[in-house]
């Protein structure tokens, strides 16, 4: 935090949350929430869905997870080669 670093969810497992029940959305979130706070003493308040993508749904859950999206415009599409 002092050099400007924030820690933030990116779920449990990485599943695409879109593609998942509202319980498990929540678990995914709930679950990382825990184990960085107990790690850092700090409650994340950005996520990142996996692959950027989102819904509704995992707008809603976030939100009342307190936390906010992260996601982008632009892609440098880095994870179409096996030297990234």
């Amino acid at each position: 935090e002092d050099e400007g670093h924030e820690v933030a969810n990116h779920t449990w497992t990485h599943k695409v949350l879109t593609n998942q029940k509202p319980d498990a959305i929540r678990a995914e979130l709930e679950k990382t929430q825990l184990a960085i706070e107990k790690i850092t003493g700090k409650k994340p308040t950005l996520m990142r869905p996996p692959q950027g993508r989102t819904d509704d749904t995992v707008s809603d859950i976030s939100k009342d997870l307190g936390l906010s999206q992260v996601l982008w415009s632009a892609t440098a599409k880095d994870y179409s080669t096996n030297d990234s």
